[in-house]
C-alpha cells in the first residue's frame, strides 16, 4: 500500500483494556454510629474506606472519599475510629479489629418501610474464564439492617416485605465479574475496546469501518510490512527510520475502558441507585445478572478449546410461567433469555491475542397480548389460552422487533414451534395471531429488511416419528447463512476457510476488523421451554461446527451427533434448559434434547415426564403468586410506601408492567405505518446501539479527556488494567484444586474413563455411547454384535437417512475396534474366574466341614476371651487356651495360593506395558 507511513501504524503506544474493579475483598465493622466498610485489592495491599451513617431512619447516607490507603494508614484509621467509640470493642487481636462481617462484592441497598439494608455477597465460586476475565456465581449473600436501635422505628410489615424479598435466591444463578461486562455480549464488549485502540492508535475511523465494502475488506486496518520492506524504507529515508525506533521504544499508555451496563439484563439496577445518588465509585458495587453460565474444555490433541454458554435473562416484564404470558405495552415479552456461546482457544490466556467466537440466539414468548388462567382449567398445565388485547396495528409486536432491531441489527429470523394442527383450537390460535402480526408489520419494511418468519409443528413431526431435528438442522443452516458468527480474527486460516463453499455463504458484516453477526435467530414455542430449547440446541449445534471451523480445528463445518463434543454440548444445553426452566416453570424440562433424538425409549422417560409434569403444576398453582410479587419487590417495579396498599393485598400486578395503559397516546399518526424508528432503520443490517456505543467511546477520546465519566473511559491506578495479575494472582498462595481449569469438564477425561484409543473429540463412537460402552465390556464378539444390533434399532435422528451399507460398515468398523483393541489377556475378568474353586480349589456347593466349623468356633472364642481379659492380657504365653492347630488340608491350600505363580499376571502387565509402549 502506497501512502505516507507514520509511526502510529507500525507500533501503538496506548493499550486498552476493560476497566477491572480492584475492591474485590470486603471487611465490615460496626459502631454505634456507623458502619466502615474496608474495601482492598486481592492481595490486601491497597485499600479504600466506605463510611455509612446509622443514625438516620429513613435516609441512606454514604461517605466515599475516594483515596487509597496502604496497610499501616488503614489500620491507624481503624484503630481511630473503633479505639475512640463508646463501650466494649467488638474483638481485638494484636491490634487488629475483628470485622462483623466479610465478603467480596455490593449488590446494593434497599428499603421497603423502615431503614435500608445492604447487600453483600459472602460466598462466591468461579465458573467460567473469558479471556483472562473471571466470571464468579454468587453462592452466598447477607442482608445488613443499617439503622441503629435508637434510630429505628418499627413498622409492622416490614418483617413481612423483608421475608418477601428474601424469596428471591441471590445464591441461586446470579453471576458477576469484576473485569468483564455479562450484561452486553462479547461481539459488543470487543467492538467497543477495539474502537478505542483504533481510535488511540490513529488509525480508527468509525465512519469508515460502518460503511463496510461487499466483500469485507476494510481498507487501511489491515496493512501488514515485512522485515525486509522496513529496511529498505530505512534506507530510503532516515526520517522515517528515526521514526520507527522512537515508536518502538515509546512507553505504552494503559487506559481501562468501562462500559454502560445493559439496563435489559441487569438485575440490580434499582439497587444500585442509592449508590449512584450518592456519587459512589463504581469500584465499590458489582453488576448481576441472572440465568446460567457453564463451561467446557475440548482438548484437541493438547490444544484446549472452551465452550461457554450464556444464558441472560431479562429483567423486564420478568416473572414465573402463568403470572407473566406474551408481552406488556412496551413490547417486553415473558420469559426473554439471550444466549450466547462462545468458543475460543485457551492456550492464550489474553483476550487480546487469542481468538474468540460468538453465537448468540434469542428466546421469548409470543409477543402478542395473551394470557392463561391456570384456575380455569381442570387439565394440569393445560389451561385455555386468552388473547387478552385485540390490536389490529400491533403495537406491542412492532415495538418488541423494533427492539430487537436496535441490539441486534437485521434479519431477525423468527421460528415459531407451536402446535398448528390440533382437535381443540388452544395453540394454533396464538400462531395465527403471532403470523398475521408479523404480516402486518413486513408490508413496511424493504425485503432485505423484513422479518423472516418459520412456523414448523415440532410437535406434530414428533408424533409422526418424522426426522425433527434433521428439519431443524435445516432451518439453523439457513438463519447462520443470514446472520453469520462474530469472529476476532477473521483473517487467521482465511485462505483455507475459504475453500468451502459453506464458509463462503456465511452471513454478517465486516468492522474494526472483526466479523460480526448481523440479526439473530428468535425462537418459541408456548412457554419457550422444552421445545425451544431443543430448537436452540440444533441451532448452537450449527454454529459450534462452523465457530470450531474457523478456529483451524475441524475440517469441515460439520459436526456429527455422536462424538464427544456434540455429547459434551448436548449436556450444557440440557443443563442450561434445565436452569431456565425451573426459574420460570417452576420444574426441570418435561422433553429433553435426547427425547426428540429419539435415542431413549418413550417407556424409559415417561415417569420422569409425569414427576416433573405434577411438579411443575404444583409449583404453578401454589408458589407462583408469591414468587412473582418477590420478583417485583426485588427489580423495583413495586416500590412499598406506608401510605399506600401493601404488595399482598394486589389483586394483580398488570398495571405494575403496564403503567401507561393508553397506547394510543405515544403513537401519531405516522405510527400505524412507520412502527420503526428511522435511526433503527438506517443503521441496518448493523443494530444501532453498536454504532451509537462506537460514536461515543470515539468522540470521547478525540476530545483527549482521561477522567470522564466512569461508564466511559479512564485512565486510573494498575490495579484497573493489569488484567494479567488480577486473573493469576501472582501474589496469592492458591492450589490446583482451585484452578478452574482443573474443575472444568473436559473430552480427554471422558475418553481415558471410556477406554477410547483415538483421543480426538470428533471421533465418532458410535451411535450410542451407552452401547459402545457396553461392548468393550464383553468377552467375546457375538455378545458385542448384538449390542451393536440393539443400538442400531434406537438409532438417532441424525443417521435416520443414512443407507443400510454405511450403517453396517460402522458397525463392522466399531466390531473391528472393539476386538483389537482387547488382546486376550486384557479381557474384562468374570465372576467364574473369582470363584472358591477356582481361586482355592473349593467348592461351594459343597457344605462345610465339621472340623472346619469347630477350628472357626475356637478362633472366635479365642477373640471373645482376649477381648474380656483387656489390657491385664499382655502375652500369648499367659493364657491358658489350647490353641487347636491348622488343618493340614487348609495349610496346603493356603501355602499353595501364596506361592504360586499365575501365568496371567504375567501375561496381563506384559500387555499393559505394551500399549504404553513409544515403540
Amino acid at each position: 500500500m502506497a501512502g505516507k507511513l507514520n509511526k502510529e501504524q507500525f507500533v501503538p503506544t496506548n493499550s486498552h483494556y476493560f476497566k477491572i474493579s480492584w475492591i474485590q475483598k470486603l471487611k465490615v465493622y460496626k459502631t454505634q454510629t456507623h458502619y466502615f466498610v474496608v474495601g482492598s485489592n486481592y492481595a490486601e495491599s491497597k485499600f479504600r474506606l466506605l463510611k455509612i451513617k446509622r443514625t438516620d431512619p429513613y435516609e441512606l447516607i454514604i461517605i466515599d472519599d475516594g483515596v487509597d490507603y496502604t496497610v499501616r494508614q488503614v489500620n491507624d484509621i481503624l484503630e481511630a475510629l473503633l479505639g475512640s467509640t463508646g463501650g466494649p470493642l467488638l474483638g481485638k487481636t494484636n491490634k487488629k479489629y475483628i470485622p462483623k462481617y466479610t465478603g467480596y462484592g455490593i449488590i446494593g441497598f434497599v428499603r421497603f418501610v423502615e431503614g435500608y439494608y445492604l447487600i453483600l455477597v459472602t460466598k462466591q465460586s468461579k465458573v467460567a474464564d473469558i479471556g483472562g476475565n473471571l466470571v464468579y456465581k454468587i453462592e452466598d449473600t447477607s442482608m445488613i439492617y443499617i439503622p441503629n436501635n435508637n434510630a429505628k422505628i418499627s413498622q409492622p410489615d416490614e418483617w413481612r416485605y423483608l421475608k418477601a424479598f428474601q424469596t428471591v435466591d441471590l445464591s441461586s444463578n446470579f453471576y458477576y465479574s469484576f473485569s468483564y461486562d455479562l450484561t452486553n455480549n462479547l461481539q459488543h464488549n470487543m467492538l467497543m475496546l477495539q474502537s478505542c485502540n483504533s481510535e488511540a492508535n490513529g488509525n480508527g475511523d468509525v465512519e469508515r469501518d460502518i460503511a463496510v465494502e461487499s466483500d469485507g475488506s476494510t481498507g487501511e486496518s489491515w496493512v501488514y510490512v515485512s522485515e525486509n520492506e522496513l529496511a529498505a524504507m530505512k534506507v530510503k529515508d532516515e526520517k522515517r527510520s528515526k521514526d520507527f525506533t522512537e515508536a518502538k521504544h515509546a512507553q505504552k499508555k494503559r487506559f481501562a475502558v468501562g462500559f454502560t451496563p445493559c439496563d435489559r439484563f441487569l438485575w440490580n439496577k434499582y439497587l444500585l441507585e442509592p449508590l449512584e445518588f450518592e456519587c459512589v465509585s463504581d469500584l465499590w458495587n458489582i453488576k448481576i445478572i441472572h440465568g446460567h453460565i457453564g463451561q467446557t474444555c475440548i482438548n484437541v490433541y493438547g490444544k484446549p478449546i472452551y465452550i461457554t454458554l450464556i444464558g441472560r435473562r431479562s429483567c423486564r416484564y420478568a416473572g414465573t410461567r402463568f403470572m407473566k404470558r406474551g408481552c406488556n405495552i412496551n413490547g417486553d415479552v415473558a420469559n426473554e433469555v439471550e444466549t450466547e456461546q462462545i468458543v475460543h482457544c485457551a492456550s492464550a490466556t489474553s483476550l487480546h491475542h487469542t481468538q474468540f467466537t460468538s453465537y448468540v440466539q434469542h428466546r421469548g414468548s409470543v409477543p402478542v397480548h395473551w394470557s392463561q388462567d391456570i384456575s380455569a382449567s381442570v387439565v394440569p398445565a393445560k389451561p385455555p389460552i386468552v388473547l387478552s388485547l385485540d390490536n389490529p396495528f400491533s403495537q406491542a409486536t412492532a415495538h418488541h422487533f423494533q427492539a430487537m432491531m436496535q441490539r441486534y441489527g437485521s434479519p431477525i429470523m423468527v421460528l415459531n414451534l407451536v402446535r398448528k394442527r390440533e382437535k381443540r383450537f388452544r395453540e394454533s390460535v396464538l400462531g395465527q395471531e403471532f403470523k398475521v402480526a408479523v404480516d402486518y408489520l413486513n408490508q413496511f419494511l424493504s425485503s432485505e429488511q423484513q422479518i423472516k418468519f418459520f412456523a414448523f409443528d415440532m410437535a406434530h413431526q414428533s408424533r409422526k416419528n418424522s426426522n425433527v431435528l434433521a428439519r431443524l438442522a435445516e432451518l439453523a443452516i439457513l438463519s447462520l447463512q443470514a446472520t453469520g458468527i462474530f469472529q476476532s480474527k477473521p483473517l487467521l486460516f482465511k485462505s483455507s476457510l475459504d475453500e468451502d463453499a459453506r464458509w463462503r455463504q456465511l452471513g454478517g458484516q465486516f468492522i474494526q476488523g472483526f466479523r460480526i453477526q448481523t440479526g439473530v435467530l428468535r425462537t418459541n414455542c408456548v412457554d419457550c421451554l422444552d421445545r425451544t430449547n431443543s430448537a436452540q440446541f440444533v441451532a448452537g449445534k450449527s454454529a459450534l461446527a462452523y465457530q470450531l471451523f474457523s478456529l483451524g480445528v475441524l475440517s469441515e463445518p460439520n459436526l456429527n451427533f455422536d462424538t464427544d463434543v456434540t455429547r459434551l454440548y448436548e449436556e450444557m444445553f440440557d443443563q442450561h434448559g434445565d436452569i431456565i426452566a425451573l426459574q420460570y416453570g417452576g420444574s426441570q424440562l418435561v422433553h429433553t434434547i435426547q427425547t426428540y433424538r429419539r435415542t431413549i425409549a418413550p417407556w424409559a422417560s415417561h415417569s420422569r415426564d409425569i414427576v416433573t409434569t405434577l411438579s411443575r403444576y404444583y409449583s404453578n398453582t401454589f408458589s407462583d403468586a408469591d414468587k412473582q410479587a418477590a420478583i417485583n419487590l426485588f427489580l423495583g417495579i413495586f416500590k412499598p410506601f406506608p401510605s399506600q396498599d401493601p404488595l399482598w393485598d394486589l389483586s394483580t400486578d398488570y398495571y405494575l408492567h403496564n403503567q401507561d395503559i393508553d397506547v394510543l397516546k405515544s403513537f401519531s399518526v405516522h405510527n400505524y405505518l412507520q412502527w420503526w424508528l428511522p435511526e433503527v432503520i438506517a443503521s441496518l443490517p448493523l443494530p444501532m446501539d453498536t454504532i451509537l456505543n462506537l460514536r461515543s467511546h470515539n468522540v470521547t477520546h478525540r476530545d483527549g479527556q482521561c477522567h470522564v465519566s466512569r461508564k466511559q473511559l479512564t485512565q486510573h491506578c494498575e490495579e484497573c488494567s493489569d488484567w494479567f495479575s488480577n486473573f493469576h494472582r501472582v501474589e496469592e498462595l492458591t492450589s490446583f484444586d482451585e484452578c478452574l481449569g482443573f474443575q472444568m469438564t473436559n473430552t480427554l477425561n471422558s475418553c481415558i474413563a471410556n477406554g477410547y484409543s483415538d483421543l480426538s473429540p470428533f471421533a465418532v463412537r458410535g451411535e450410542n455411547w451407552q452401547h459402545l460402552k457396553h461392548e468393550r465390556l464383553q468377552p467375546d464378539s457375538t455378545t458385542s454384535q448384538s449390542s451393536l444390533d440393539v443400538s442400531s434399532n434406537e438409532s438417532s435422528d441424525s443417521d435416520e437417512n443414512v443407507p443400510d451399507v454405511k450403517r453396517a460398515s460402522l458397525n463392522n468398523d466399531v466390531q473391528n475396534e472393539t476386538q483389537t483393541s482387547l488382546t486376550p489377556w486384557l479381557k474384562p475378568p468374570t465372576l467364574e474366574e473369582f470363584s472358591p474353586q477356582s481361586m482355592y480349589g473349593i467348592d461351594i456347593e459343597h457344605a462345610t466341614s465339621a472340623q472346619d466349623e469347630k477350628t472357626y468356633r475356637r478362633y472366635v472364642d479365642y477373640e471373645e476371651l482376649l477381648a474380656d481379659q483387656g489390657p491385664y492380657v499382655n502375652d500369648m504365653a499367659n493364657t491358658d487356651i489350647k490353641l487347636t492347630p491348622v488343618d493340614p488340608q487348609s495349610m496346603l491350600i493356603y501355602v499353595d495360593s501364596v506361592s504360586h505363580n499365575y501365568h496371567v499376571d504375567t501375561e496381563f502387565y506384559r500387555d499393559y506395558v505394551c500399549q504404553f509402549s513409544l515403540d
